[in-house]
Parts: C-alpha cells; sequence; structure tokens
C-alpha cells in the first residue's frame, strides 16, 4: 500500500508542467486507461 501512496501524489496547487509530468508518470506506472484509448475510439461517443 505504501507505493501507492508514493506513486500517486495529492492533487493542489498545480503548476504548467504537472498535467504533462502526470501523464508521463501515469503512462510508465501502467495507465490502464491509455490502454483503453488504443482499442476505443472515444470519439464515437461525443
Amino acid at each position: 500500500m505504501d507505493t501507492y501512496k508514493r506513486a500517486y501524489r495529492k492533487l493542489g496547487n498545480q503548476s504548467l508542467f504537472d498535467s504533462e509530468d502526470m501523464v508521463s508518470k501515469l503512462t510508465s506506472l501502467g495507465n490502464p486507461l491509455g490502454r483503453l484509448a488504443e482499442t476505443i475510439d472515444f470519439e464515437m461517443f461525443r
């Protein structure tokens, strides 16, 4: 459980590059949404 807490941090004041850093961190941890986006065309649901 400690690795989960260290891997993700609480959202607070975000800087200019925080969202880009967060996406790259999630991708390196195995973000399931990225894998789903490769399979499912989400534009179909707009």
